[in-house]
């Protein structure tokens, strides 16, 4: 599993998920690149929204490692669909320093796509495939609902989707065999729901005293399986062996290097019973962190 992890870098250039206010600058970023390397992971995760994250990976030089990045349809009046999409494919690879065919393309905002210039944007997107050095192209999604739908109007090779101990919409029979059949490379983020997974719940902001049943449930299942919850999430993914990638937002490489060594440890399957998944709960877009 460890040369499936991918490096989320939101926290090279913003603050990003809960309890959270650190970045990281070129020598933290330079010591990480060093150990990826010697890890031998070479995934990164990132997005053009994440302030100057894609110039910072720039002058760290990751050109050589699988970059995804995020692009988003402005829908704007003055500009074709494919002129939009051209420049910010140009606009990322200069800022990347990539030259190899080793970067995927995701769309965002996918709600954009449910109208003519949305569709052209896109299509644009997979013409320039023959011109710049991206790999795949597809979407970055929340629901299910959404992938089976715009599937039906567009081509997509590779889709970003949450993945945690509460949310496993995309790893059910119908939908997973859905993907798999249709050979769409899968990426699974919020491994750990913005670090909801990983604290005590007698800690988080008053928005999550709705699910307090829930959060109390998910404390006993780690008390009774003497499980800490790192080791939990992390096990939890190990079933999952078609998911290509597995994205990990760190705010240090000692997060890092910790993540790897649960990888390592040994479980049985064990999975935690949540009868109803909550939108609210599971998907952060609807958090209200006040």
């Amino acid at each position: 599993m460890q040369n499936k992890i991918s490096i989320g870098t939101a926290n090279f250039g913003v603050d990003y998920g809960l309890n959270n206010n650190s970045k990281f600058n070129l020598d933290e970023i330079s010591k990480l690149k060093k150990y990826l390397i010697q890890s031998k992971i070479n995934q990164i995760d990132t997005s053009k929204k994440y302030k100057n994250c894609e110039e910072i990976i720039g002058k760290a030089n990751f050109s050589n490692f699988i970059i995804t990045t995020k692009v988003y349809i402005n829908q704007l009046s003055n500009i074709h669909p494919f002129k939009d999409a051209e420049n910010q494919i140009k606009n990322s690879i200069k800022k990347m320093n990539i030259k190899k065919n080793n970067m995927n393309i995701l769309i965002h905002n996918s709600s954009s796509l449910y109208n003519s210039y949305g569709i052209d944007f896109y299509n644009s997107l997979n013409n320039l495939r023959d011109y710049f050095p991206i790999n795949k192209i597809g979407l970055s999604v929340y629901d299910p609902e959404t992938y089976i739908n715009l599937s039906k109007i567009i081509d997509i090779q590779i889709l970003q989707f949450p993945l945690n101990i509460f949310d496993n919409r995309f790893v059910n029979k119908k939908i997973k065999n859905l993907l798999i059949k249709r050979d769409v490379t899968m990426q699974a983020r919020s491994i750990f729901l913005q670090g909801l997974l990983l604290i005590d719940y007698k800690h988080m902001p008053i928005y999550f005293n709705n699910w307090i049943s829930v959060f109390k449930s998910y404390e006993k299942w780690l008390n009774h399986n003497k499980i800490t919850p790192l080791d939990a999430c992390i096990n939890h993914l190990k079933q999952h062996k078609h998911i290509a990638s597995f994205i990990f937002g760190i705010n240090s490489l000692d997060q890092l290097i910790q993540i790897n060594e649960s990888i390592n440890k040994k479980y049985q399957k064990i999975n935690f019973i949540n009868r109803k998944i909550d939108s609210k709960l599971i998907n952060p877009n609807l958090w209200n962190k006040s």
